[in-house]
């Protein structure tokens, strides 16, 4: 999700991955040994999280909030039969 501090001024946007979902612990460890898959994720998933953020209409949060739980659901039903990496196919730095 998008993170945002409407109280305070100054604050740069951030995206919260999860850890513990299927596309983190399938895709995107198995990306990092590649640093320009994991770049181009980030991007991609700060632009979506940008975007969000500067939805000024609280009658739509609700919509971002179903569109986020429905993104995530496709992502483990698409990812049910991919198996976890091997340790070789991780980095060091993601043991």
């Amino acid at each position: 999700p998008a993170l945002r501090s409407p109280n305070e001024s100054g604050y740069v946007p951030a995206v919260l991955l999860n850890k513990h979902h299927d596309f983190y612990q399938k895709i995107y460890k198995r990306a990092a040994a590649n640093g320009y898959a994991v770049e181009g994720m980030d991007i991609l998933l700060w632009a979506f999280a940008v975007a969000e953020q500067n939805n000024t209409n609280e009658e739509l949060e609700p919509i971002f909030e179903d569109i986020r739980s429905e993104i995530s659901n496709n992502l483990r039903k698409l990812l049910r039969n991919v198996p976890d990496p091997e340790p070789s196919e991780l980095t060091a730095e993601e043991d």
